[in-house]
C-alpha cells in the first residue's frame, strides 16, 4: 500500500519531469556511439557537462533527440485532443517529415528502425488497437516519449496503465514495450504524489501483481547490490528501464542520478531522457542544474510546455471538484442539483437570479434526475472552460464527463446534452 510521505509542488515537478528528459536526451547524446568501456572510464575522472557535438555539420550544444521531440509531440496531443492515438501518431509523422518539434524546427533527428518503420508503412486509419506482443518490436522508442501520460494521468491509475499501452503499441506492439511504458509512468504518479522511492517497485507490484514475468523480476531485483558492469545497455525496453531505475534508486540526487545513468554507456540519450523524466519528477525543476537547463535548446518552450499540461490536468480536475463537490450551505428552494450549481456560482461570481436560470432551464428540459445532473455538468463545465481557457478546451473536458455515464443513456440524449453545452458557452461569453 502506497503512503504519502513528501510534500509536493507537482508544477516543478512536472517541468523537472519534461525538462529533465530533455537534459538527460541531450546530455547523453554524444556519448551514444563511444565504446562502453571507454565512456565508463571517461567519467570516473570528469563530471557530466553540456559539450559541443557535431548535428548536420553543425556544433551544437544542447540539441536534442528523437526522445525528446516525440515526448513534445505526445504532449501536445494529450493537451489538445486528449488521449487520441491518431493525433499522436500524425504528430509522430509531423516529426519525422517536416522536423515538427525538433530543436530547430527542421529535420527530425535520431529515428530508431522499429519507430521509422511504422511511421512510414502504417497509416492512422488502422493503428493497432490490441496488444499482440511482435518480438521484434520490443525497443525503449516508446518508452522514451511516455512520461507525459503519466504527468497527466497520474491520479486515474486505471487510465494511465490503459492509455500508456494502447499509446506505445502505435509503434511498438510488444508486451514489454508497453509495459515498460505502464511502469515508468506509475513511478512518475509516486514521484507526483509524494511517495519515497525506496517504495516504488513494492507499490506497483502490489497495484499490478500479475504484470509480466520480466517486470516482476525487475521489480523484485534489489538494485542496489547490481555491478553496473552486468546491466545490459542495448536498447531494449527493459534494459532502458532498467538503467534508469538502477541510476534512480541508488543515487540521492538529479545531477548523480543522470550521470550514472549516462555513464554506464549504451543508448545514453535514451537511458539519460527515461532516467531525467524520473528523477525530474521527482526532485522537481528548480535542483536540475542551471547550466544543464539554460543550455537546453528550447528550454522555455520545454517549461511551458510542462506548463500546459499541468493546467490542461489541473483544470479538469478543478471542474470536476467545483461542480460535485461543495460544503456550501444552500438556500432551501434549491435542490441537490441546484447545490451543485449554486456554488459553482458563488465561486463564479455569479449572482443568484443567474444561477436559479441557469438550473431552471436544465431542469425544464427533462424529469430524468440522472439526465438533469448529467446535462448540468456538461452545462457548467462548459462555463467553466470558457472563462478559464477559452473553448478550445471544451472538447476534453466534454469527454471526460461523458465517460462517467453509460454511453446508451448518453447517446439517447445527446441532443439535449448539446443544448446543454451551448447554454453553459453562451452563459459564459455574456456573463
Amino acid at each position: 500500500m502506497k503512503i504519502k510521505m513528501r510534500n509536493n509542488n507537482i508544477l516543478d515537478k512536472t517541468k523537472g519531469c519534461l525538462v529533465g528528459l530533455a537534459c538527460g536526451d541531450y546530455l547523453g547524446m554524444p556519448y551514444e556511439f563511444i565504446l562502453p568501456y571507454k565512456v565508463r572510464s571517461y567519467f570516473q575522472s570528469h563530471k557530466l557537462e553540456p559539450v559541443e557535438t557535431q548535428i548536420f555539420n553543425k556544433s551544437v550544444t544542447g540539441y536534442y533527440t528523437d526522445d525528446t521531440s516525440l515526448a513534445i509531440c505526445l504532449a501536445e496531443s494529450l493537451i489538445e485532443k486528449g488521449f487520441d492515438t491518431r493525433d499522436q501518431f500524425t504528430k509522430y509523422k509531423m516529426w519525422l517529415r517536416e522536423g515538427y518539434a525538433t530543436p530547430y524546427g527542421d529535420r527530425a533527428y535520431g529515428v530508431g528502425q522499429q519507430t521509422l518503420k511504422f511511421l512510414t508503412r502504417q497509416s492512422e486509419d488502422n493503428l493497432p488497437t490490441e496488444l499482440v506482443n511482435d518480438p521484434k518490436a520490443g525497443g525503449n522508442g516508446a518508452l522514451m516519449r511516455c512520461a507525459p501520460i503519466g504527468l497527466l494521468y497520474y491520479k486515474d491509475p486505471k487510465k494511465l496503465i490503459e492509455y500508456s499501452l494502447r499509446s506505445a503499441i502505435v509503434t511498438h506492439n510488444n508486451t514489454i514495450a508497453a509495459w515498460s511504458c505502464v511502469a515508468l509512468n506509475s513511478f512518475i504518479s509516486y514521484a507526483l504524489e509524494g511517495f519515497f522511492k525506496n517504495d516504488y517497485c513494492s507499490a506497483l507490484l502490489a497495484e499490478i501483481p500479475d504484470i509480466p514475468t520480466e517486470l516482476h523480476n525487475l521489480l523484485n531485483t534489489n538494485l542496489h547490490e547490481i555491478n553496473e558492469d552486468e546491466l545490459k545497455i542495448r536498447g531494449y525496453s527493459l534494459d532502458t528501464l532498467k538503467v534508469a531505475l538502477y541510476a534512480f534508486l541508488t543515487t540521492d540526487t538529479f545531477e548523480d542520478c543522470l550521470t550514472r545513468a549516462i555513464a554506464v554507456g549504451g543508448d545514453t540519450d535514451t537511458q539519460g531522457a527515461v532516467a531525467g523524466a524520473l528523477a525530474g519528477a521527482y526532485y522537481g525543476c528548480e535542483v536540475i542544474p542551471k547550466s544543464w537547463r539554460n543550455t537546453l535548446i528550447r528550454h522555455d518552450f520545454i517549461v511551458d510546455l510542462a506548463e500546459r499540461l499541468y493546467n490542461s490536468e489541473d483544470l479538469v480536475t478543478k471542474v470536476l471538484y467545483i461542480i460535485n463537490g461543495s460544503n456550501r450551505k444552500m438556500p432551501a428552494h434549491f435542490m441537490s442539483n441546484g447545490n451543485r450549481t449554486q456554488s459553482f456560482c458563488v465561486d463564479f461570481d455569479i449572482s443568484e437570479t443567474d444561477e436559479y436560470e441557469m438550473a431552471s432551464k436544465a431542469w425544464r428540459s427533462s424529469t430524468d434526475q440522472s439526465v438533469i445532473k448529467i446535462g448540468e455538468d456538461i452545462m457548467l463545465a462548459t462555463f467553466i472552460a470558457v472563462k478559464l481557457d477559452g473553448e478550445e478546451f471544451i472538447p476534453k473536458l466534454y469527454q471526460s464527463i461523458t465517460e462517467t455515464y453509460p454511453e446508451e443513456l448518453f447517446n439517447k440524449h445527446k441532443d439535449y446534452f448539446e443544448h446543454c453545452a451551448d447554454f453553459g458557452k453562451l452563459r459564459a461569453k455574456s456573463s
